[in-house]
């Protein structure tokens, strides 16, 4: 299962939707698509909207890294406990992300710097 993990303002938070549900994805492709085929969508459809999405990523700059479970989400980024997580959204003015924070900051981080990056441009 691969999540995004998005660096906002020096903080590193995991990708959350609807209800504060993760957003997963299957594969790495997949995870990098979410942010490359949104970017040349807006891209095609106006100089604008391609440089407000190419602001978006440099505001929210994500990462898609590979876990091998839920489990392994909660024990690696959580430490076991996603009880009293904070859940944030940050706003920009190219858009906003939710993003649920981990308590382990270091493997964050780790994660994050490890991950794929996706390639707008």
């Amino acid at each position: 299962m691969f999540i995004s993990l998005v660096k906002s303002e020096d903080e590193i938070g995991l990708l959350v939707g609807t209800g504060n549900n993760i957003v997963a994805f299957h594969t790495l492709q997949e995870g990098l698509d979410y942010y490359e085929k949104g970017y040349q969508a807006k891209h095609a459809q106006s100089y604008e909207g391609s440089m407000s999405a190419l602001l978006n990523n440099m505001a929210f700059s994500p990462s898609i890294y590979e876990f091998a479970d839920l489990e392994d989400i909660i024990k690696t980024l959580f430490d076991g406990d996603t009880t009293n997580t904070t859940i944030l959204t940050r706003n920009h003015i190219s858009g906003r992300v939710t993003v649920a924070l981990p308590k382990n900051t270091s493997a964050a981080s780790d994660c994050w710097d490890l991950g794929s990056k996706p390639r707008l441009i």
